[in-house]
């Protein structure tokens, strides 16, 4: 009857921890129990009770309540461990680890999360795992911690006593509690010196739950009713940066303290300026956070010398220049002046007072605009046009866009679309190809008709911050380019945009070229154009 009641209780207060594993079979149970040829009738708590080096950590089985969903049952360790569910076990024995402090977090539900967590599920395993000569192999624990057991040693703690059997599972005796190594996310989200990156983290995680490891009851209405529910974690963040939680994955996290966080947020902040769009102050904030997170984060196994240059997980390699770090931990390295290492369950936490990028590494780089792509044509006049690549050569994307007047006295202007522009300062260019990338002068009339150089005006459109559309001639200036070379003609240096366009789905900031060859210039400049791109770019100053 006292199994059977336990049972019921246990059923009724969804042991979580335990359903997260599938169920026990025989097969399992009789690789891993030794072949006694005696069936047991004690559980494991009866063995707990029965061995005087094991009562100070029955005293802290006793208080430490079961979690569910991230709340208290009615339900202790004590109870668990008596109850018909396979698990095993491995106490420290008296005198091994620190009763009184684990008793003391115990008196407060913040100390009573983190000592099932971190000390009582620690040492906890589902299933029957018995110990030989060779045992030598990783476990999983209830707190989803890998340990590596082997015959004499779990962990860091020695095995004092081998193989307890119990109706219930297998006990182990060991000489002190195996350290908790929390995953990065874990110890990111509990260190209070980094609590602002913490925090960043934490507003995205929400609670999902796992119908693997739930156990249902039946459909009724057309939905699955559960009778014990698992729920995961989940953050849509960490899709982005990284899977920092995950137990078998290997990261490098770098953690800027508070004053760290606090000192890049408000140098970020400005470039993010949405200003008349809706919820402004709200995409202002995310991204200037997601700015500061971009480049914190890497994956081990991606790194080729990790000493030599680190890609963090922001790295694509259709953009290879961007978001890799050389000489990491060298002096003027992104690591060479960490405050303090953690090391962590799947990787290190560096934990730095200072935000180790500038800008343009992490955020503020550089846009380009080809202008052989026809979507980014918003409107033309005057002009048909030409798409061409190139075999090989300087342009960018190997391909231009050859912009052919209708008529010869035809001036053609064309408009750029720009996209994801910050609130700051940019050089803005347009890249003129020669003409030699299509057309192959042979005689001296053909030179002189080719490397006539280009002339022309432009007007850059944006969005100042009360949303009106304003526009920046150059005060009427015309611009040249040099007709024997690929040219970068810049038509508005150091320009501030007042407003941020940062993926924003409608266009705020155009660019025209407009030709402008006057008839008793036809002899010395070219109508027709050759454009490679238009590029913008950043300045600090």
């Amino acid at each position: 009857m006292k199994k059977q009641t336990l049972h019921i209780v246990l059923a009724g207060c969804a042991v979580l921890s335990l359903l997260a594993f599938p169920a026990c079979t025989e097969t399992w149970d009789g690789h891993y129990l030794p072949d006694s040829g005696i069936t047991p009738t004690e559980t494991l708590w009866d063995r707990i009770e029965a061995e005087p080096t094991l009562s100070d950590f029955k005293a802290i089985l006793e208080q430490t309540p079961v979690y569910a969903n991230n709340k208290v049952t009615g339900v202790t360790y004590a109870t668990l461990l008596d109850a018909d569910q396979t698990i095993t076990l491995w106490a420290p024995i008296n005198g091994s680890f620190n009763k009184d402090s684990l008793l003391t977090l115990l008196s407060t539900p913040e100390g009573t999360a983190l000592v099932e967590k971190n000390v009582v599920k620690n040492h906890l395993s589902r299933y029957a795992v018995s110990l030989t000569s060779t045992t030598n192999r990783e476990i999983m624990l209830l707190n989803q911690k890998v340990m590596r057991l082997t015959a004499t040693a779990f962990g860091s703690t020695h095995v004092t006593r081998a193989n307890i059997l119990a109706s219930n599972g297998v006990l182990h005796l060991v000489n002190g509690t195996t350290s908790y190594y929390p995953s990065i996310y874990e110890g990111l989200l509990s260190d209070y010196e980094i609590s602002q990156l913490g925090a960043f983290l934490k507003a995205y995680q929400k609670d999902s739950l796992d119908e693997k490891a739930s156990v249902a009851s039946g459909i009724e209405d057309g939905k699955t009713i559960y009778v014990d529910s698992v729920t995961i974690p989940k953050n849509a963040l960490l899709s982005e940066f990284g899977y920092l939680n995950n137990e078998d994955s290997a990261y490098w996290m770098i953690a800027p303290t508070d004053a760290a966080w606090e000192a890049a947020y408000q140098k970020i902040l400005p470039y993010f300026n949405f200003a008349y769009t809706e919820n402004a102050d709200t995409l202002q904030r995310l991204w200037t956070q997601k700015a500061l997170m971009r480049d914190l984060v890497f994956n081990v196994r991606s790194q080729a010398s990790a000493t030599d240059s680190l890609l963090s997980t922001a790295y694509r390699s259709s953009q290879p220049g961007r978001h890799v770090y050389q000489k990491p931990f060298e002096p003027g390295g992104i690591l060479a002046d960490v405050k303090e290492r953690i090391d962590c369950s799947n990787g290190v936490i560096y934990k730095v007072d200072r935000w180790p990028f500038t800008l343009q590494q992490a955020f503020f780089q550089p846009i380009k605009v080809e202008a052989e792509q026809d979507a980014t044509i918003l409107k033309s006049a005057n002009c048909t046009f030409n798409f061409r690549s190139v075999a090989s050569g300087n342009l960018s994307n190997n391909a231009y866009l050859d912009m052919v007047p209708l008529q010869a006295s035809s001036n053609p202007s064309i408009t750029f679309q720009i996209k994801n522009t910050l609130a700051g300062k940019y050089d803005v260019c347009v890249v003129c190809a020669p003409q030699t990338v299509y057309k192959t002068p042979l005689t001296h009339e053909d030179s002189l008709d080719v490397f006539r150089p280009y002339k022309f005006r432009s007007t850059l459109s944006y969005m100042d911050k009360k949303g009106i559309s304003k526009n920046y001639t150059s005060g009427g200036k015309t611009f040249t380019n040099n007709p024997y070379a690929l040219d970068t003609v810049c038509v508005a240096e150091a320009f501030e945009f007042p407003t941020c366009s940062y993926n924003r789905e409608d266009v705020t900031v155009t660019l025209t070229i407009q030709v402008y060859v006057l008839s008793r210039e036809n002899d010395t400049y070219n109508r027709e154009m050759f454009i490679d791109c238009i590029y913008l770019r950043p300045r600090e100053d």
